[in-house]
């Protein structure tokens, strides 16, 4: 199976219900272009891109609500300890996805903090 393949069933496996019209708000691509790509017309690289960055948004949001559903669920029968760990872990990622995201140096006692 050839990735333009595989991305349309990614994508209808996400979105089962999505009209061509859904899909091309969604995408950005124009409705008759849609409709060709899923009637196996070949796929530009933007529109593979396009795509793709919304399965990964997507995929994102879905892994994001699962793990916080399942502390919230199942989060009491953790230590406060524990949770105060997987809390820090956490707040220490989101720090240092900023740091890279913004190109900064870390100082001293930021290195400390990582």
């Amino acid at each position: 199976m050839s990735l333009q393949q595989n991305i349309i069933k990614d994508y209808r496996l996400a979105f089962p219900n999505d009209t061509l019209r859904e899909i091309a708000n969604r995408t950005g691509i124009q409705l008759t272009r849609v409709f060709r790509l899923l009637n196996g017309s070949p796929m530009k690289l933007a529109e593979y891109e396009s795509f793709y960055d919304l399965l990964d948004s997507e995929k994102s949001k879905s892994e994001t609500f699962t793990a916080v559903e399942l502390l919230r669920s199942q989060g009491h029968k953790l230590s406060r300890i524990e949770m105060h760990r997987i809390y820090q872990y956490i707040q220490r990622k989101l720090y240092l996805t900023d740091l890279v995201q913004s190109h900064q140096p870390l100082t001293i006692q930021q290195q400390e903090l990582a």
